[in-house]
């Protein structure tokens, strides 16, 4: 950080409105690793909303965020959970704004903000009410499509209410912010096409802080600290929910497909949920469960474990919801060194591997076939240099170091728009 960007700001602070950072994962590492790069933590202030169920945890995380981001403020603002009645959900939606617009009153009353930073459309809404009482610009930072995503897990109906109405409160969000940051260049042509956004828009994709660039370790040492049973062969690896849309299903398949071409090809999955435990039991049920081990661990165990495996999975489906997407986990696989088996049309990441050889783009109905399982496979094990490459990019590519630039023009823009 400059001195003088750091005494630009000294007189002023950026407002941060977050989603909930109580929850490891998601939304907190990506605030954090924003805030780890712009370098100025003593003139943000943040208000996050908080579910219920986390009240508990907002003491212990504010003392750890504010000693970490070296003098960060962070107040917090409890959220109203949304209910699938019209008239509730507008309720809500009104009310959860205006906790967010009177938290940032009253903190105006002891700090002057140059700029507002808004994750969540709630959180965008009510930074756009305190942009123009305050006279100072918004930037919305969209980290894919939360709409959309309800509608592929959560059973919401294409065109029915709930997705008419936030649908609505999105488009409202993207197009009055003065920057939007998207998380793909896929993204950045959705919002353009969709929403008619026209303004100042940059692609910021989910990153990883280079904590994640852990050193290889010994596989006994690893498996022996975390309880995996050290079995000879390759060992898969599968980071993340149960989500329909991200196919469990269809790694169990190809996983068999090894196993049935005579492969000794072991399965990790790393369930970020504990109680989803039982869905995925379910959805790897069949040939090759006995090689087939599921494990959670906390979030910053994550790359020690990954580093061990030797291929990872990443599967969507076809949706508008992960031809926009960036997801972590292909940051995170990328900077254990692990190669990636990666389906079509997930946001940037699918062009990626197939243009600079960082796994391989597999046809999902074909993975089940064990000749093309083991081939798909072969050819990743040929490459001996593959686990280098995987790392050099996502050191060049997907830390969050490497939008520093970027993030620190959002968070410094001036009343008048400008940075």
């Amino acid at each position: 950080m400059s001195s003088n960007r750091s005494s630009r700001h000294q007189s002023s602070r950026v407002l941060v409105l977050s989603d909930d950072i109580c929850e490891e994962g998601g939304i907190r590492s990506r605030v954090m690793g924003e805030l780890s790069e712009i370098s100025m933590p003593d003139s943000v202030s943040v208000i996050t909303r908080v579910k219920a169920r986390n009240f508990r945890l907002f003491g212990r995380l504010k003392r750890e965020f504010e000693v970490e981001q070296h003098g960060t403020d962070i107040r917090l603002v409890p959220v109203f959970p949304h209910r699938d009645y019209p008239l509730l959900r507008g309720f809500t939606v009104a009310a959860n704004v205006l906790m967010i617009v009177m938290s940032g009153l009253l903190y105006r009353s002891a700090s002057r903000f140059s700029s507002i930073y808004s994750h969540n459309q709630e959180c965008t809404l009510a930074g756009l009410v305190l942009g123009r009482l305050f006279g100072v610009p918004v930037t919305a930072d969209i980290h894919g499509d939360e709409v959309e995503e309800n509608v592929a897990a959560n059973g919401w109906k294409q065109n029915g209410f709930r997705h008419r109405f936030w649908k609505m409160i999105e488009g409202v969000a993207i197009r009055r912010s003065d920057l939007v940051i998207c998380v793909s260049n896929a993204h950045k042509n959705y919002l353009y096409s969709t929403y008619q956004r026209r303004g100042w828009t940059e692609v910021v994709p989910c990153c990883v802080s280079e904590e994640a660039f852990t050193s290889r370790p010994e596989r006994d040492e690893v498996f022996r600290a975390f309880g995996i049973p050290n079995r000879a062969g390759v060992w898969l690896l599968y980071s993340g929910s149960v989500s329909k849309y991200q196919l469990l299903d269809r790694v169990s398949q190809f996983h068999q497909g090894l196993a049935k071409a005579g492969l000794e090809a072991n399965l990790l999955l790393l369930i970020s949920d504990p109680e989803s435990a039982v869905a995925a039991a379910k959805a790897v049920s069949g040939a090759g469960l006995e090689r087939v081990v599921m494990l959670s661990v906390a979030h910053k165990d994550v790359p020690q474990v990954s580093c061990v495996t030797d291929v990872a999975l990443l599967f969507r489906e076809d949706l508008p919801l992960n031809r926009i997407s960036s997801p972590t986990k292909f940051a995170e696989y990328l900077a254990a060194g692990v190669p990636v088996i990666i389906t079509p049309f997930i946001g940037d990441y699918s062009t990626a591997v197939g243009d600079c050889n960082l796994g391989q783009v597999v046809n999902i109905e074909k993975i089940s076939d064990p000749a093309y399982a083991s081939e798909v496979m072969a050819l990743i094990a040929a490459d001996a240099t593959v686990r280098d490459r995987c790392r050099e990019y996502a050191r060049s590519n997907l830390t969050w170091n490497s939008y520093s630039a970027i993030l620190m023009k959002a968070y410094c823009l001036d009343g008048a728009g400008n940075h």
